[in-house]
């Protein structure tokens, strides 16, 4: 920056601190006064201290219910040559159009947005521009927009576009469940399946059939590998994804010649492959052990197995596999090793603890706000003297002095709410004593909305009943009766969703009083938040979403 916008910014702090001091305390009046002084002072001399202070006064003007004035505010700015055509200034201004909402407000809007995404290339432009022309009644050139900003999230978060999954799926073999457990935009996988499938070249059928898997049409998945292993020389791939297909359709022994057909050729052991064909607590079945082989070959598939269990380590399966292979080879103590470690994580339900539940956070740093998903563990300490419960000094982690407290009364809240609604379910914890852990200790945790991971974790212990893994939440929890817990609004929901997303969850639930900030959320593409997001509007509601056993 240069020195003398420095100096000017400098000269005028004061006056706009003491706008947002007034502000805070309620004044919008006398802080719309302040942000006056400043515009006043420096008309004319300094461009960049009048859009600050023009930016400040639209915003109080905004939050005071005048829209009109805040519009006129920033409009007047166009007047100093450097501002006419300044991006903030017109993004501002394209939100309080769309707030006044006239079609002529929403055309303008329609005009800046358009300039700022011209300008900065800023993608997530798309998704406002989206909006504001599916409000003109332009949906097929809103849905264009929304598709072009899809592609761009899935390639800067990872994740495999449908062309690019089709490719990778050819080549290497991912269970039927994992794939269809993508967050696969289904117009997109349709259209490139349907282009793939009218090709000729094997490749392109080979494509074609995992994005059907991935899609669900396993009927067209069964046509296209069929005729694809029905060819002199099938890839293993090929077969392993004509087993998951035929096993969805009931076909159990042809699935099974397929996998070990597929286990012979394979050049590269496959860990995923392999699990599907060892049963529980059965040894290595002699057509199982001819298509492993023998020598190196075995020691290959010992090694991935390994390299599964260093990845997986609470997976009861994948231990009982290498026990199996072990035993193959003839290391019994080895193998009884790990069957002994498998039985005892298939006895705790493969946890070291009790109910975990995901508590989807945000994280502000440097100015940005990052999404991030925290675990919350419970344990329990049974026929404790003196009486069992929770207290703060059980809550264990890097948490605020009110985090403690709030988490002391959501669980005598949840204890209360499973009594009410199922007497008949609830487990006897008056004698037991509850820890509870909030992990990633370099941060401090705070606010209200990691009450309903924490009402999950504690219905989980009550009812004696698994928490799902693979779903995250935020929402703060009002005890409103004995009987009736509601979910209140959060902040943040737009970074929640990211990090729920970047974690690869099947879900994330949020309450119901935020669907308008995900609809809105600019970051977020429609059909990833259409696809993760739940929302629930009572404790019973996420009961229904997370323990179908009760119903």
């Amino acid at each position: 920056m240069p020195r003398e916008i420095e100096a000017a910014l400098g000269g005028a702090l004061p006056d706009l601190m003491q706008s947002c001091r007034l502000a805070l305390v309620g004044d919008l009046r006398g802080g719309i006064r302040a942000a006056d002084r400043v515009l006043e002072r420096w008309r004319g001399r300094e461009a960049h201290v009048l859009k600050v202070a023009a930016i400040q006064r639209a915003w109080l003007l905004e939050r005071a219910h005048d829209v009109q004035a805040a519009i006129a505010t920033l409009e007047r700015l166009a007047d100093e040559p450097q501002l006419a055509s300044d991006v903030e200034r017109l993004l501002c201004l394209s939100i309080l159009y769309e707030r006044e909402g006239t079609p002529e407000r929403v055309r303008r809007a329609v005009r800046a947005v358009r300039y700022a995404h011209a300008t900065t290339r800023e993608p997530t432009l798309l998704r406002r521009l989206a909006r504001l022309l599916r409000s003109l009644g332009h949906g097929a050139i809103a849905d264009e927009l929304e598709r072009r900003y899809l592609e761009i999230f899935l390639r800067r978060h990872g994740a495999l576009p449908p062309r690019e999954l089709a490719r990778a799926g050819a080549r290497s073999y991912v269970p039927l469940a994992l794939l269809r457990a993508l967050h696969t935009p289904r117009p997109i996988a349709l259209a490139q399946m349907l282009r793939h499938e009218r090709r000729r070249r094997p490749e392109h059928r080979r494509r074609a059939a995992v994005l059907a898997l991935t899609l669900g049409d396993t009927d067209r998945a069964l046509s296209l590998l069929r005729a694809l292993c029905a060819s002199p020389d099938p890839l293993s791939t090929d077969m392993l994804f004509l087993a998951d297909a035929e096993d969805a359709v009931g076909h159990a022994a042809t699935a099974r010649a397929l996998r070990l057909g597929a286990l012979s050729r394979e050049r590269h052991a496959d860990a995923t492959a392999l699990l599907a064909m060892l049963p529980e607590d059965q040894p290595l079945g002699d057509d199982v052990a001819r298509a492993l082989g023998s020598g190196e070959r075995l020691e290959r598939w010992v090694i991935a197995l390994r390299a599964r269990v260093a990845m997986h380590p609470s997976s009861p399966a994948a231990w009982r596999a290498l026990a199996v292979l072990e035993r193959a080879r003839g290391r019994i103590e080895a193998a009884q090793d790990h069957e002994a470690h498998a039985r005892t994580l298939a006895e705790r339900g493969g946890a070291p603890h009790g109910p975990v539940a995901l508590a989807a956070a945000a994280l502000r740093r440097g100015g940005e706000i990052r999404g991030l998903v925290h675990e919350l563990w419970i344990e329990e300490v049974r026929h404790v003297a003196g009486g069992g419960g929770l207290d703060a000094d059980a809550v264990l982690g890097s948490v605020s002095r009110d985090l403690r407290a709030t988490a002391v009364s959501v669980f005598y809240s949840v204890r209360a709410f499973v009594r009410a609604r199922y007497p008949q379910r609830v487990r006897s914890v008056d004698a037991s004593r509850f820890l509870l852990k909030v992990t990633k200790d370099d941060e401090l945790s705070t606010g209200d909305s990691v009450g309903l991971p924490m009402a999950i974790a504690f219905l989980g212990a009550f009812l004696g009943l698994p928490v799902p893994t693979d779903i995250a939440s935020s929402g703060a929890v009002v005890c409103d009766a004995q009987d009736v817990i509601v979910i209140r609004r959060i902040g943040d929901v737009e970074a929640k969703i990211l990090g729920a997303y970047e974690r690869r969850l099947r879900a994330i639930l949020l309450p119901a009083q935020n669907r308008e900030d995900v609809e809105r959320a600019e970051r977020v593409p429609e059909a990833i938040a259409a696809g993760l997001v739940r929302y629930v509007w009572s404790l019973e509601d996420v009961c229904a979403e997370l323990f179908s056993e009760l119903f």
